[in-house]
């Protein structure tokens, strides 16, 4: 799930791949978010915040994520807020 949302995301800002690790994301952020270097960490935390939501409600509260998208929603909201 978590490579899928990280797909998405991908291809959201035009990038032909996705991240694998850390060392990755910020080259990704270089090369591909250009002038968005100030807002990084925000997104990856969102990201990564969002799947561990969802991993949380998967593992103990027995509630499914039907579509990947549904986890970038939720990045979405919590960049917003």
């Amino acid at each position: 799930m978590a490579k899928f949302v990280w797909s998405i995301v991908a291809m959201v800002v035009g990038a032909p791949c996705r991240p694998n690790s850390f060392e990755q994301y910020w080259i990704w952020v270089k090369t591909f978010l250009k002038g968005g270097e100030k807002f990084f960490m925000a997104g990856l935390v969102a990201i990564c915040w969002a799947l561990w939501r969802a991993r949380n409600g998967i593992c103990f509260d027995k509630k499914p994520v039907r579509f990947p998208t549904e986890i970038v929603c939720s990045v979405s909201s919590f960049l917003t807020y």
